[in-house]
């Protein structure tokens, strides 16, 4: 394991801890800001890289923007009607296929092997993860 994968381990570790932490809104608003750090992320590294891998971590930054903007109008309609589905849910519902396709694109061979000989299972590794925390910080806490 290289010096960068052992941050981002480690990294991914401490925001997890940290948002375990939190309760109420400030959970919610946590688990937003990484959701939107996480799509910008995405999008400024993945420039980086040769336009088959791109599009693929393009749709995963997709999904996460879909799926805060829809928990940011979900909440929003909590506090007008006081209850929370109607408009926003087609967004929550969009970042699943949206995710899917992406992680499909991410296993696809041909964009995996023009990323500079990487295969696709390696980054399947560290992304399963990082898919893993993301649910768990944007599922909410336990009740």
């Amino acid at each position: 394991m290289t010096a960068r994968s052992l941050w981002g381990l480690v990294s991914a570790i401490a925001v997890a801890g940290a948002y375990a932490l939190l309760e109420g809104d400030s959970a919610g608003a946590f688990a937003d800001g990484v959701g939107i750090t996480g799509a910008a992320a995405i999008v400024i590294i993945s420039t980086r890289r040769r336009s088959g891998i791109r599009l693929a971590w393009w749709v995963v930054a997709a999904a996460l923007v879909a799926w805060v903007s829809g928990d940011q109008g979900l909440g929003i309609e909590e506090l007008v009607r006081g209850s929370g589905g109607g408009p926003p849910d087609p967004l929550v519902l969009a970042a699943y296929p949206l995710l899917g396709a992406g992680l499909f694109l991410l296993s696809y061979p041909e964009a995996a092997s023009r990323e500079s000989g990487v295969p696709a299972s390696l980054g399947l590794m560290f992304l399963g993860p990082s898919v893993l925390a993301a649910t768990f910080l944007l599922s909410g806490p336990a009740d």
